[in-house]
C-alpha cells in the first residue's frame, strides 16, 4: 500500500516537473525535427487523413466544423482561377520563350530541345491540375454548405467525407508545386548556357519551398500532438501565463513525443474532452485547480505515466 503510494506520488511530482525540464536551443532544433515524418518533407502534414480526423472528432457542434472545413474553399478558389488565367495566358503567349517551347511539344523530345519539351509537358500538367483543382474547390463547397449540422459531424467522419474534404486541398497543393516547377525550368530555359544562375535560383526555391513545408507541419504535428484542437486546455489555467516562450516550446515539443510514443487513438482522444466538457457546463460549482497530470489524462485517457518518464528519458539520450 505504502509502495504504491509512494510511486503514484513520485511519478506525479516528475510529471509536473515536465514544465520546468531545463532544455537547449539544440535539443528544441532537433526535437522539432523529430516530431516530422519522412512524408512531411514533400507535402504538408494538413494534407494528410491524420489531420482531417483531427479536424472532425476535435469538434462536436456541426455548424463550427463545416466552417473550418469549408472555410478555405471561397478564397482557394478566386487564388486558383487567377493562377489558372496565368498559366493559360502563359502558354498562348506570342513570346519567343513560349514560341519555342510550343515548337518543341510539336517536334518531340528527340527532335527539338528535350529540355524545352519537358517545360511544356509540365505546364499542360500544371493547367490540368489547377483547373481541376478550381472545379474541385466549387464543388466541394456547393455541396458541404448543403450539408445539415445535425449530420455534419458523421458525414465528415466517414472514408467518403473524409476524402472529398481533403481532395481541393491536394490539389491545389500539387497546382503550386506544378506552377514552381515550370517557372523554375523557364528559368533553365532562358539562360542558355548559363547555368550556375538558375541553379542556384532553383536550390534557394527549393530550400524555401522545404523550409515552408517543414515548419508548418511540424506546427500541425505539435498541434495534433498535444490534442490543441479540443476544448480542453493543454495546461492547467494560469500555468502558461507563469512560463516563458522557450519552456512552453519545451512543453509542447515533450507532450508531442509522448502523444507520438501512446498512440492514442483519435476519437478517444477526443471523446474524453468533450465528456470534461458536459460534466463541466453541467456542474455550477467551481472546479478545484487541475494538474497537469490531470490534464495529460484528459487527453491521453489509458496513459501509464511510468511509461511517460520512460519516453522522455528516451529522447534525453
Amino acid at each position: 500500500m505504502g509502495s504504491g503510494r509512494r510511486t503514484k506520488r513520485e511519478t506525479t511530482v516528475k510529471t509536473e516537473e515536465i514544465l520546468h525540464m531545463k532544455r537547449s536551443s539544440t535539443w528544441r532544433f532537433i526535437h522539432k525535427l523529430k516530431v516530422l515524418s519522412i512524408s512531411d518533407l514533400f507535402y504538408s502534414v494538413d494534407l494528410t487523413a491524420l489531420w482531417r480526423r483531427h479536424v472532425v472528432w476535435s469538434h462536436k457542434d456541426g455548424k463550427e466544423l463545416l466552417e473550418i472545413v469549408t472555410g478555405r474553399f471561397a478564397t482557394t478558389q478566386i487564388f486558383l482561377s487567377l493562377l489558372f488565367a496565368a498559366e493559360v495566358g502563359t502558354y498562348f503567349s506570342p513570346s519567343r520563350i513560349v514560341t519555342d517551347v510550343r515548337n518543341a511539344l510539336r517536334t518531340g523530345p528527340y527532335v527539338g530541345n528535350p529540355l524545352r519539351y519537358a517545360t511544356g509537358i509540365v505546364l499542360i500538367v500544371s493547367i490540368i491540375l489547377t483547373g481541376s483543382a478550381v472545379l474541385a474547390n466549387y464543388t466541394a463547397l456547393g455541396v458541404f454548405r448543403c450539408l445539415g449540422h445535425e449530420n455534419a459531424a458523421m458525414v465528415l467522419r466517414s472514408d467518403i467525407g473524409l476524402y472529398a474534404a481533403q481532395l481541393p486541398s491536394r490539389l491545389t497543393f500539387l497546382s503550386i508545386i506544378t506552377f514552381f516547377a515550370w517557372n523554375v525550368m523557364f528559368w533553365w530555359v532562358n539562360v542558355e548556357g548559363y547555368y550556375k544562375s538558375s541553379l542556384a535560383l532553383t536550390i534557394l526555391t527549393v530550400l524555401l519551398i522545404g523550409h515552408v513545408i517543414t515548419t508548418f507541419s511540424a506546427m500541425g504535428r505539435v498541434i495534433m500532438g498535444t490534442s490543441a484542437m479540443g476544448h480542453e486546455p493543454i495546461l492547467p489555467k494560469g500555468t502558461e501565463e507563469q512560463l516563458l516562450p522557450y519552456e512552453l516550446t519545451n512543453v509542447l515539443l515533450t507532450e508531442t513525443l509522448i502523444s507520438q510514443g501512446l498512440q492514442t487513438k483519435v476519437n478517444r482522444q477526443y471523446r474524453h474532452n468533450f465528456d470534461n466538457k458536459n460534466k463541466h457546463e453541467d456542474q455550477s460549482t467551481t472546479q478545484p485547480e487541475a494538474s497537469y497530470e490531470a490534464s495529460l489524462r484528459c487527453r491521453h485517457p489509458d496513459i501509464q505515466l511510468e511509461t511517460v518518464h520512460e519516453i522522455i528519458l528516451e529522447n534525453e539520450e
